[in-house]
């Protein structure tokens, strides 16, 4: 039943919690799920393309964009500009998108991101919604946190992966010790008695 595996699960997964040194070494092994990704803080004025529109409706788009970035070029304020033409829900907040995780934009931002100092200005990209224009205002790089930090979460992953060893490893023993037996008595039935020593009719 369902029951009695569920039982026996949780006695094969009963491993006891790790010392010390092994949190610790799992952190070390492992830094990559104890980082903080890079973050940007970005600002964007957005100019909306439908999905069914077409090449000259995009065409509009993108002059709409280079119309702003020549007036950014001369000294027009980001945020103004994005309150006063910005069809994003950011542009309330002056295209303020705040502080966003890498991949949260999609590649194409990202790539143009990554190339811009702080409080450098995009040309025109294109993306699936439309043609923006960003603003990087801060960069945070990513960063290792310090064990003291996450030594809660780093001994429940390893426990957690101990368990899972624990039960991968369970089957597997049940997998090699398996006997099979070939049910002699079917055989027999499906033999014709009437033929002769060592031959079954067909």
């Amino acid at each position: 039943s369902d029951s009695r595996i569920d039982a026996l699960q949780a006695q094969v997964r009963a491993v006891p919690p790790p010392s010390e040194a092994e949190v610790r070494d799992y952190y070390r092994r492992h830094n990559d799920k104890f980082t903080t990704p890079e973050r940007f803080g970005v600002s964007m004025i957005l100019i909306r393309v439908a999905p069914s529109a077409g090449a000259a409706q995009w065409e509009q788009a993108r002059g709409e964009v280079e119309t702003l970035a020549s007036r950014l070029r001369e000294g027009a304020p980001f945020d103004a500009l994005a309150r006063l033409h910005s069809q994003d829900a950011s542009a309330g907040d002056g295209g303020d998108l705040g502080s966003l995780h890498r991949d949260r934009l999609g590649r194409s931002a990202e790539d143009v991101l990554d190339k811009l100092g702080a409080g450098e200005i995009s040309a025109p990209v294109q993306l699936l919604e439309g043609y923006a224009l960003f603003r990087l205002n801060a960069r945070e790089a990513a960063r290792l946190n310090p064990f003291e930090a996450v030594r809660e979460r780093a001994e429940a992953l390893w426990l957690r992966e101990a368990q899972d060893d624990a039960w991968r490893a369970f089957g597997d023993k049940l997998r090699r010790s398996a006997v099979v037996r070939v049910n002699e008595l079917y055989y027999l039935a499906t033999v014709d008695v009437r033929a002769p020593p060592g031959q079954a009719q067909n």
